[in-house]
């Protein structure tokens, strides 16, 4: 074998380098270097893109409720990005292809030059700092293949972010859904309420409002009425026969509303027919507050529900009004049966007391104008009922003297109209609430927005008013003493004359009506009215 000098050697390994480097693999090799150069910069240019579509894909979060329909969008955005990345995952096949086929090269490179690493002892530094340079190629095109894996992640990641977008409007669209079946139902329970609530509604009457004035006026016509009513029948002058017999009286004078309290002369002076108005009214007022001023007519004798339902207005007076609107509308043939007779008790009542003091042909004709008069104050209580504001009559006698008229009383004519008919309600207020001797005719009050206020004066009777039918009444007492005594004395008269004829025979015969008449009543009765 022939032995090379050096110079031949390092010639032949110059020339092998050369033949190396014109070499088709190592030109290649360098192809891929170079690539791994531009996927670098493509790869900056992807994380770039990258981090643009990471801020689409925040913002499209934030304004995903919003902005649904740019969902459809970001989708054909993220499959043009997926095809890309599908584009860039050929390519780095590629890429890893040739830098198998590269490798293989290089390995057959290396076997070449271990086959020439005998005679090229001098370049074997430089070998392996070809190796080297290799090893860090391959480190780079590692670090290329890890940037590659890392946009994969990113690009999972995105698409797990955007899946978990998906699935979060797939639960707010069956959350709106549950919502919207919530909503029906709650609309059906609604339905059913308000078909409950119309239901109820049709138990109860349809309260109104009206005007204060005009209540004031309905008000003042049922005062009206009673006062005509009054006035008409016990306000013009009775028989002489009523007026001698006390007897006929007593109703009158011992009902409650007039007993110690309204004087009552039996006379017809015109003081005498005013205190008969009044007492007429205070007792016609004071039955019709028992029996007709009432929230209902479902019971025919009881102030009962009407003080329960007194109270209730003072506490919940919402409750009070819809309370009396279903009572309202509950047997209302009953009630009107009832409303009957309760007016007959009022009229009964009244008549108790005054008929005895009428003429026979009167009574039939004043209980027909009673009930015509009850029966017509009845049906406008019965408006005043249906108003919002509960209506009441009131005896209390503690308000303001202004909140009190005095009975405005007037003798009626003797002539054949029925009276000059009932004074307007307008009359003198009281001066002075501690003059008040007795309520004639009732308050009435109402539950204004709340707020207890008197809607109508009541009529009262003061000591002046009455101040001269009393001393008339006194002196009327005094003349039927004095008569008593006189008539007393005409008695014993008459018993002595008639001892003496009994003396001479008639003793019997003449004892025996003295002993009839008794104590002298009748004679006392019929003097002394």
């Amino acid at each position: 074998m022939e032995t090379l000098l050096p110079a031949e050697a390092v010639e032949g390994f110059m020339k092998s380098i050369q033949l190396l480097a014109s070499d088709g693999s190592y030109q290649r090799l360098q192809a891929v270097i170079d690539e791994n150069h531009y996927l670098k910069g493509r790869n900056e240019s992807m994380t770039i893109a990258n981090d643009e579509n990471i801020r689409s894909i925040t913002k499209l979060r934030q304004e995903l409720d919003e902005e649904g329909r740019r969902i459809v969008e970001k989708d054909s955005e993220i499959e043009r990005l997926t095809n890309e990345t599908v584009d860039l995952s050929a390519r780095l096949a590629d890429a890893e292809r040739r830098e198998e086929e590269a490798k293989a090269q290089i390995e057959r490179n290396i076997e070449e030059i271990s086959r020439l690493q005998t005679t090229l002892d001098e370049a074997q530094q430089r070998e392996i700092e070809d190796k080297s340079k290799i090893a860090k190629d391959a480190e780079e095109i590692l670090k290329l293949k890890e940037d590659v894996a890392a946009r994969d992640t990113e690009i999972s990641n995105l698409q797990s972010s955007l899946d978990q977008e998906r699935l979060c409007l797939t639960e707010t669209q069956a959350a709106e859904d549950r919502v919207r079946q919530e909503l029906a139902t709650v609309s059906e329970d609604l339905q059913a309420k308000n078909a409950k609530l119309s239901q109820l509604d049709g138990y109860a009457l349809h309260m109104r409002r009206q005007p204060r004035e005009e209540i004031r006026v309905q008000l003042h016509g049922i005062f009206e009425s009673a006062y005509r009513f009054a006035e008409a029948n016990v306000g013009k002058d009775l028989e002489h026969a009523v007026l001698g017999n006390p007897t006929l009286w007593d109703k009158l004078q011992n009902h409650g509303q007039v007993k110690r309290v309204i004087p009552m002369p039996m006379s017809n002076t015109t003081e005498a027919k005013k205190m008969r108005v009044a007492a007429v009214m205070a007792i016609l007022g004071s039955l019709l507050s028992r029996y007709i001023f009432q929230p209902t007519y479902h019971l025919e004798d009881s102030t009962e529900l009407s003080d329960l339902m007194s109270d209730l207005a003072s506490y919940n007076p919402n409750q009070e009004g819809y309370l009396r609107a279903v009572l309202l509308e509950v047997l209302p043939e009953r009630q009107k049966l009832n409303s009957r007779l309760r007016v007959e008790k009022v009229v009964d009542d009244v008549l108790a007391c005054i008929e005895p003091l009428l003429p026979g042909a009167k009574q039939k004709s004043t209980r027909a104008s009673l009930e015509i008069a009850c029966s017509q104050i009845c049906s406008q209580w019965m408006q005043l009922q249906k108003l919002e504001d509960k209506i009441e009559p009131s005896y209390e006698a503690t308000y303001d003297a202004e909140e009190w008229k005095l009975l405005p009383l007037r003798a009626a004519t003797d002539d054949h109209d029925g009276g000059s008919g009932a004074p307007q309600p307008n009359g003198e207020h009281v001066g002075d609430i501690g003059d008040i001797v007795s309520v004639a005719w009732p308050s009435f009050l109402s539950l204004w927005d709340g707020e207890q206020e008197v809607v109508a004066e009541g009529f009262v009777l003061t000591k002046d008013q009455m101040r001269r039918a009393r001393e008339e009444e006194s002196a009327l007492l005094w003349q039927g003493t004095r008569r008593a005594r006189r008539n007393s004395r005409r008695s014993r008269a008459r018993s002595i004359t008639t001892i003496g004829d009994d003396e001479s025979g008639h003793y019997s015969s003449s004892r025996r009506p003295f002993l009839q008449n008794g104590d002298g009543q009748n004679g006392m009765h019929s003097e002394g009215g």
